[in-house]
C-alpha cells in the first residue's frame, strides 16, 4: 500500500510541467445535491435526505501536436474527494490517456488512497465520437473508490445527440464496510445555432442506486431528467445553470414498499468555462 501512494504521488510530481500555457482550457462548477442517503446512512435505518456540495475543477492544456495534459480536482457525493493528473496521447482519429488518481480524506484509517486514470477516445469523421473513461482506486478497500464513463455521440444540424452509461462506486468502513453505488444509463442533447451566445441541454436517463453492508441492501431505481442554459460572453468565456430531478422514483430490495420520505432529489448547478484552445 506504501509502494502504491509512493508511485501515485511520483506520478503527480513527474508529469511534464506544460512548455506553455497558450493553449488550454479550464473549467470549474458547484453543484447543489439533493442525496436521498443524505451524509451518513446505514443501510436498514431510515431513509433521510440530506443536502451535499459538489465541486470539481479541471484543467487541460495542450503540451504539443500530440501530448496532452489533464488535472482534475473533484468532491463527490459518492466518490468522495479525489485528484487526478493523466497525460494525452494523440495519434491520428485517436486519443489515449493514462495517468494517476488520489482519494484524500475520505477515511480517518486511510486518508490517501492512491489509484490509476485511463481514458480512450475516437473521432469518426467530424461529428461522431465514441469515448470511454476509467478512474480506479488500488487497495483500500474501506475507502475505495471507482468511477466508469462510457459514451458516444453525433452531430446534427444545430444540435450534438449523446449516449452514455456512467458509473459511481465507493466503500467506506462503519460497522462493517458500506458499499455505495450509482449508474446513470441516458442521453443528452445540446442544441447550438453558429452566431447564438446562448445554448440549450437536455437530459433523460435510468438511474439505479444501492447501499450496502453486506447483509443488508437498501436500493431505488426511476428516471431522472435535467435541463440545462449556457451563455458565451465573449470568445473565451461562457457560463451556465443545469438543472434536474427524479421524474418518478421507487425503492427496491429492502425499500421495496418503503416510505421514502418525500423520496424526489435534485441537482442544482453552475459552471464557469474559459477556453483558450487554439481552433
Amino acid at each position: 500500500m506504501k509502494r502504491l501512494f509512493i508511485i501515485t504521488c511520483a506520478l503527480f510530481v513527474l508529469t511534464p510541467y506544460p512548455p506553455t500555457v497558450s493553449a488550454f482550457e479550464l473549467d470549474t462548477s458547484v453543484r447543489v445535491v439533493r442525496d436521498l442517503f443524505g451524509t451518513s446512512h446505514e443501510p436498514g435505518s431510515a431513509v433521510e435526505p440530506g443536502l451535499n456540495v459538489e465541486l470539481l475543477t479541471r484543467f487541460y492544456s495542450v503540451l504539443s501536436d500530440q501530448f496532452a495534459l489533464v488535472v482534475q480536482g473533484e468532491r463527490h457525493t459518492v466518490t468522495g474527494n479525489t485528484l487526478l493528473s493523466r497525460i494525452h496521447v494523440s495519434e491520428g482519429v485517436f486519443d489515449f490517456g493514462v495517468g494517476a488518481s488520489l482519494g484524500i480524506l475520505n477515511s480517518l484509517a486511510t486518508p490517501a488512497v492512491p489509484g490509476f486514470t485511463a481514458l480512450l477516445r475516437t473521432n469518426i469523421g467530424e461529428t461522431v465520437f465514441v469515448q470511454a473513461e476509467l478512474i480506479e482506486s488500488l487497495g483500500g478497500s474501506g475507502a475505495s473508490y471507482g468511477q466508469v464513463d462510457a459514451r458516444a455521440g453525433f452531430g446534427v444540424y444545430n444540435a450534438e445527440v449523446v449516449v452514455f452509461y456512467d458509473n459511481r462506486r465507493a466503500a467506506r468502513q462503519g460497522d462493517a464496510v458500506i458499499r455505495r453505488t450509482v449508474s446513470r444509463y441516458g442521453t443528452t442533447v445540446d442544441v447550438f445555432k453558429s452566431g447564438v451566445p446562448y445554448g440549450l441541454n437536455f437530459m433523460l436517463a435510468w438511474r439505479t442506486e444501492s447501499m450496502e453492508d453486506g447483509s443488508t441492501v437498501d436500493s431505488l431505481m426511476g428516471v431522472t431528467g435535467g435541463a440545462g442554459l449556457s451563455y458565451q460572453l465573449n470568445d473565451a468565456l461562457r457560463i451556465g445553470l443545469d438543472f434536474s430531478t427524479d421524474i418518478f422514483l421507487i425503492g427496491t430490495g429492502n425499500l421495496t414498499g418503503a416510505s421514502l420520505n418525500s423520496p424526489f432529489t435534485y441537482q442544482a448547478g453552475a459552471f464557469v468555462r474559459y477556453s483558450a484552445l487554439n481552433d
